[in-house]
């Protein structure tokens, strides 16, 4: 009988982007993989004489099978690494690291590897060469989202400026703390605001960029309430202390698609500058540019609506809106424009948009991947643009129990966030006694309307002291 090695694997770990030992990875984030492969044949595998790949999968149940989705290929040897001999018995650990697609849908899945992927070894065995699936949860990118755990949550802050951070799940506030550095609770900060939310460093986290009065800003990289670490912003060096008040931060987003959110700042006269963010330093800062000239003196009756990936390539753009109620969807690359369209309905321009309608926000209200666009009438109306690219697919009136929903103006849209972690935008409104519900939503219907509750009470009149900051530079 001719002895043959034999490849199998097992011992599959995952880890996080932050190489935390973790079943939850993010979409484009780098993530940790390693597994033991055995050599249970009764001969060695030189790896001189014996080249192959190695699989890894994505399935939908735990057993890993060359249908599955591959998500790359380890070529064996590495290059650059000497070759090895695995003998009979022996096992050898592997440990690697790659980006997980933007692609893939977020949601319940298996991770596995196949060894020899292309039976370039002759072996003892060909059918177990396969792992068994280890269950992982594939997770997107959640606005607000200050300790990574896949939900939106509500940072307020009194007329004082206090700061408290209120961890949700769906419309239960599990926690209601005051931000906290080193070990202290932060106090009161009358002449700080919050200038931005976003995820500046890349990590699982959403940080808050803070700016004084005169002009500093400072990257608070967050930990639940816990600030991390707090520092001031820096480009080429030299750090951010007093940028003149008429430059306004207009938008936070991932403008060119490196997973981290940039800054979107607009002067008084109309220029736009793009701040390409790596935590809390500027890597670049440029004008917006499009067909190759600077954008530099926009005029004033146009304003930035809103930031979302309207076109579903990974990348923020930004909506823009005319005195007059012209939208246009600037489709961003970094700093370039790569294409400025008005928006469409059924073929015709929207152009002329009653003022009375207000852009309440931008979210992924379906779960389809592309940020959708709410207006709220001064009926008392929300309708749901939903959004493919500059077209307008749907346009339709907010619903629940198949009803049309039209509520009093003392309700209004306090913010947008995915507070139930289902990969869909939800809305927070608030009445003027204080009063807060959520939406959960499903495209333009609302599945639940639940008022937000703390230790079993529900908020019904929460002091108007209290506000959360709601905008295109927060992501709420």
């Amino acid at each position: 009988m001719t002895s043959l090695p034999d490849l199998t694997a097992d011992g599959l770990l995952t880890r996080d982007e932050t190489d935390r030992l973790s079943n939850i990875l993010r979409l484009g984030r780098k993530f940790g993989l390693s597994w033991k492969e055995h050599n249970v044949g009764t001969a060695p595998l030189d790896q001189n004489q014996q080249l192959y790949q190695i699989g890894v999968y994505f399935s939908q149940d735990a057993v890993i099978t060359t249908s599955d989705r591959l998500l790359f290929t380890v070529n064996v040897p590495l290059p650059g690494f000497t070759p090895l001999t695995l003998a009979a018995g022996d096992s050898f650990g592997w440990q690697i690291a790659a980006p997980l697609p933007d692609n893939v849908v977020p949601g319940n899945y298996f991770l596995g590897v196949i060894e020899d992927i292309g039976n370039s070894v002759q072996e003892a065995s060909e059918i177990n060469n396969a792992s068994s699936g280890v269950p992982i949860v594939v997770r997107p990118i959640v606005s607000s989202d200050f300790n990574g755990d896949g939900h939106s949550d509500i940072l307020l802050r009194s007329t004082g400026g206090t700061l408290i951070d209120w961890t949700m799940s769906g419309p239960q506030i599990s926690t209601a703390q005051v931000l906290t550095f080193q070990g202290n609770p932060v106090p009161p900060l009358a002449s700080w605001n919050v200038a931005g939310i976003g995820n500046f460093n890349g990590d699982q986290n959403s940080d808050i960029l803070m700016r004084s009065s005169d002009g500093m800003f400072v990257d608070w990289t967050m930990n639940g309430s816990e600030i991390a670490s707090a520092q001031i912003l820096t480009y080429q060096g030299t750090q951010i202390t007093s940028l003149d008040s008429s430059w306004a931060v207009a938008g936070v987003g991932d403008f060119n698609g490196d997973h981290n959110a940039d800054v979107l700042l607009r002067s008084a006269g109309g220029t736009f500058v793009d701040w390409t963010m790596n935590g809390s330093e500027i890597a670049s800062a440029q004008i917006l540019t499009y067909q190759g000239t600077q954008i530099t003196s926009l005029d004033s009756s146009w304003t930035v609506a809103g930031v979302g990936d309207f076109n579903g390539d990974h990348k923020a753009d930004i909506l823009m809106r005319s005195a007059g109620g012209t939208f246009v969807d600037w489709t961003m690359n970094g700093s370039d424009i790569a294409s400025a369209q008005i928006l469409t309905f059924q073929g015709s321009p929207i152009t002329s948009l009653d003022p009375s309608w207000v852009v309440d926000g931008v979210g992924d209200f379906n779960g389809d991947g592309l940020s959708d666009i709410l207006l709220h009438g001064p009926d008392g109306s929300w309708v749901d643009w939903t959004m493919n690219g500059a077209t307008i697919t749907f346009a339709d009136l907010l619903t629940y129990q198949g009803n049309q929903v039209h509520l009093d103006p003392s309700w209004n849209t306090m913010g947008l966030a995915d507070l139930n972690g289902d990969h869909k935008t939800d809305l927070l409104l608030r009445n003027a006694a204080g009063g807060m519900v959520e939406w959960t939503m499903n495209g333009s219907h609302i599945d639940g309307a639940q008022y937000l509750a703390y230790q079993g009470s529900p908020i019904t009149s929460l002091d108007q002291a209290w506000q959360a900051p709601h905008g295109p530079s927060v992501g709420f």
